[in-house]
């Protein structure tokens, strides 16, 4: 019986499949030509887009300043960044680092407070009073191509790309198209940003 195959996602190797596993896709923007990134390998016959890295990890919470302390004090946080406002989505944000590998940045953890009452997180808050994972953000490399391959299976994009808090153009996906996560897909921020 011949050896069934798979592709590494990080390079062209070929390495052995386990029983039963289908090889993984392609990252987007890795291993295959761009107008191909989208597709997935030529032997599973289906279009299906692979996201890129996870950027962050979006907790909401009642107070910044309560978890800011807690991810310093109890979980030994190094590196977290001024809280800045971004009205344009009605939050608060502050971003903590996790430590990488190699000299890498770990993902990061976005805190995010609601900016009152008319914040789209003030119902989250209201549901989850000591807050909670709010989103996962994964990098894409063009938003809008993105966008259209999401609408085009259907999914629920909510709302046009605006600029999120890393200052690149974002969209979230609902989380009933999403394997119940709220999804935010970001464009890879240039010039080495986080």
């Amino acid at each position: 019986m011949e050896e069934a195959r798979q592709y590494s996602a990080l390079n062209n190797d070929v390495i052995p499949a386990k029983a039963g596993i289908h090889p993984p896709h392609r990252f987007l923007g890795m291993g295959r030509e761009m107008d191909s990134r989208f597709r997935g390998n030529d032997d599973i016959g289906n279009d299906v887009m692979k996201l890129g890295r996870l950027n962050h990890i979006g907790i909401a919470t009642p107070s910044l300043e309560a978890s800011l302390a807690y991810y310093r004090d109890i979980m030994g946080a190094t590196l977290t960044h001024e809280p800045f406002d971004l009205p344009a989505q009605g939050v608060k944000v502050c971003f903590v680092d996790t430590p990488g590998e190699g000299g890498t940045a770990g993902t990061q953890i976005e805190l995010i407070e609601p900016l009152g009452e008319n914040s789209p997180i003030h119902g989250f808050i209201a549901k989850n009073p000591a807050g909670g994972q709010h989103h996962m953000c994964y990098e894409v490399p063009d938003i809008m191509e993105a966008k259209a391959w999401f609408e085009g299976l259907g999914k629920k994009v909510l709302g046009e790309p605006r600029i999120g808090a890393h200052g690149t153009p974002i969209f979230f996906v609902h989380p009933k198209d999403m394997n119940g996560v709220l999804t935010e897909i970001m464009e890879t921020p240039k010039d080495g940003a986080h």
